[in-house]
């Protein structure tokens, strides 16, 4: 039931969380190839979620965070709005910004899920071909 709700209402966002569910279910091949092509056609939504993550690994790295845990509203803004900064020159003209923009609300709305799985940002890396 619950694949079928993700994959029925996360369609327009690229199925970015649909690969999530997957990959968190041990479906990692199956995941892997879902988010990939999701990276193709919404590139702004993987590159503005991995400089999102990349703060809780800053965080996480420092004591002050650990994935699955609660997360602090201060941190989830502050890392919202950091990757936001960080990839601001991305946006050179009306389509770019308002894709920035969906990717930044994606973000805002979605990034708490991922981190609830501390195997996202590697999934995320592994999917963008990236390192960190």
């Amino acid at each position: 039931m619950l694949k079928k709700n993700y994959k029925k209402y996360d369609e327009h966002e690229g199925s970015h969380n649909y690969a999530l569910l997957l990959y968190s279910m041990k479906e990692k091949q199956a995941a892997i190839n879902l988010l990939k092509e999701s990276i193709k056609t919404a590139p702004f939504i993987a590159i503005m979620l991995r400089s999102y993550l990349k703060m809780f690994i800053f965080w996480q790295e420092r004591g002050l965070f650990s994935f699955g845990e609660k997360l602090p509203l201060f941190m989830h803004r502050n890392a919202v709005i950091n990757a936001w900064n960080e990839n601001i020159e991305l946006a050179k003209d009306y389509i770019t910004t308002h894709k920035l923009m969906s990717a930044y609300d994606f973000c805002n709305l979605s990034g708490p899920l991922w981190l609830k799985h501390k195997i996202s940002y590697p999934f995320l890396l592994e999917a963008m071909g990236a390192t960190p």
